[in-house]
C-alpha cells in the first residue's frame, strides 16, 4: 500500500514528506494506521548525525494508532485494537528472562539496524529501498509495520493522539523513578532538565511520595509545569548557577538525582550534592565519544552513578499502568504537549530545538 512518511533522505537535511510503498506484514508483525506520534530527542539525534542510523529513513519511535492486520501467527492483537507502540526485545536472553527488557542482548540490532531480522525491510520509494523499524515501529508516517511484541494494546476509550510518549518519553522519566532509583517516602530528588523526560520524573517523585522535589532548568515556564505537576522547589540557571543554589539550599545534600541534560557540567555541579547512599541516574544524550568526570572519593563514599534506558519499564505491564494514571487525572501529559499535522513536522521539530514547546505530537 502507499502510504505518506516523513523521510530523512541525509544527515542534518529537513524531513521531506514522501509518497513511500509499505509491504505487507509478516508473520509476527501487525499493520498499524498510526494516529499520532510524539517526537522524541532520539529522532531529532538520529537526524543529526549524532547517533548512527542507516540514511535514508524513516524515524519516529512514540506512535499510537489502530491495528488494522496481523501476521500469520499474530494471536494476541487483531484488527481495530488501540495500541501504543514502545521498543522491542528478544524476549530470550538474560536481561529479558529477568524482567529488564529494556537492556536486551539484541536491543540494538533490533530497534537500530534499519533492517528486519533478514536484511529486509518493508519500506520502498520508487526504485529505492528504505530503511525503517526505527525502533521497530518507524513511526513518522501514516501507517507502519512493528512486531507485535512492540505494540501494547491500550482501551478503546482513551485518545491515542496523547498517548503516543508513554512509548518512550514518560516511561522513561517515570519508570527511572519507580524502577531505577526507588526513592524512599519522604526523599529529596533533584531533577535537571524538565522537558518531558524530566516532566515525568517529577510526576513519578511525586507519585513515590518524594517530600522534596527539586527541578531545574533554564526556562522558567518548564519550571511553572514543574510547581503544578508536584515540583515544591525549582531553580531557574539563568538566574542563578545551579552550584550556587544547591551550596545556598540545600548544604546538607540531596538524596537523588535525575539528568536529562546530559551537559556535563550540570551533572558535575549536581553530584557534588548527592548524599552517601544515593543514585544519580543519567537519563540525558550525549555523542557516542562523550567522557564524564566525577570526584572518585565520593564515589567511593557509596554514591551511585548510572544509565537508565526506556525507565528500566516492561512496557506491557508499565504502559497499561500509565494509561489508568492518565484516566485517573494523575498523569496530564497533554499539558505538556503541543500538537503539530505531519506536513509540519519541520516546523514541529525546530519548535522543540528553540525551547519553544515541550513536546511535539505529531497527528497523521
Amino acid at each position: 500500500m502507499d502510504i505518506q512518511a516523513a523521510m530523512l533522505k541525509a544527515y542534518n537535511e529537513p524531513f521531506s514528506i514522501e509518497t513511500v510503498t509499505l509491504g505487507a506484514p509478516a508473520d509476527e508483525e501487525i499493520l498499524v494506521r498510526l494516529v499520532a506520534t510524539g517526537i522524541c530527542h532520539t529522532d531529532v539525534a538520529v537526524q543529526e548525525g549524532v547517533y548512527p542510523f542507516p540514511v535514508p529513513a524513516i524515524l519516529g519511535h512514540e506512535g499510537a494508532g489502530i491495528v488494522t492486520a496481523v501476521g500469520k501467527q499474530v494471536t494476541s492483537l487483531q484488527p481495530g485494537d488501540q495500541v501504543v507502540l514502545s521498543f522491542l526485545n528478544c524476549g530470550a536472553c538474560s536481561s529479558c528472562a529477568t524482567g529488564h527488557p529494556a537492556y536486551c542482548d539484541q536491543l540494538f540490532p533490533l530497534n537500530l539496524s534499519g533492517r528486519r531480522d533478514d536484511g529486509t525491510t518493508p519500506y520502498q520509494h520508487g526504485e529505492e529501498t528504505i530503511n525503517g523499524l526505527f525502533f521497530h515501529q518507524s513511526s513518522f508516517a501514516t501507517h507502519t509495520i512493528t512486531h507485535f511484541r512492540n505494540a501494547v494494546k491500550v482501551p478503546q476509550d482513551v485518545p491515542l493522539a496523547s498517548l503516543g510518549p508513554l512509548g518512550c518519553s514518560i516511561q522513561t522519566g517515570i519508570g527511572t523513578i519507580l524502577h531505577t532509583i526507588k526513592p524512599d517516602k519522604g526523599s529529596s530528588i533533584l531533577i535537571c532538565g524538565v522537558g518531558p523526560v524530566g516532566l515525568a520524573a517529577v510526576i513519578g517523585a511525586h507519585l513515590a511520595q518524594c517530600r522534596e522535589i527539586i527541578a531545574v532548568d533554564q526556562h522558567a515556564d518548564r519550571l511553572d509545569l514543574a510547581v503544578e505537576l508536584g515540583a515544591t522547589h525549582t531553580c531557574l540557571t539563568t538566574d542563578q548557577p545551579l552550584a550556587d543554589y544547591l551550596r545556598e539550599k540545600w548544604p546538607n545534600g540531596v538524596h537523588h538525582i535525575v539528568d536529562t541534560t546530559g551537559h556535563p557540567d550540570i551533572i558535575s555541579q549536581s553530584f557534588l550534592s548527592l548524599l552517601p547512599r544515593g543514585i544519580l541516574a543519567l537519563l540525558g544524550l550525549r555523542t557516542l565519544d562523550s567522557q564524564l568526570t566525577l570526584p572518585y572519593f565520593l564515589l567511593s563514599m557509596g554514591r551511585t552513578v548510572t544509565g537508565v534506558l526506556e525507565g528500566d519499564c516492561r512496557p506491557h505491564e508499565m504502559i497499561p499502568k500509565l494509561v489508568a494514571l492518565y484516566q485517573a487525572g494523575q498523569l496530564p501529559i497533554d499539558k505538556m504537549i503541543t500538537q503539530y499535522p505531519l506536513a509540519d513536522i519541520n516546523r514541529a521539530v525546530a519548535d522543540l530545538k528553540a525551547g519553544k514547546i515541550i513536546k511535539a505530537v505529531i497527528l497523521m
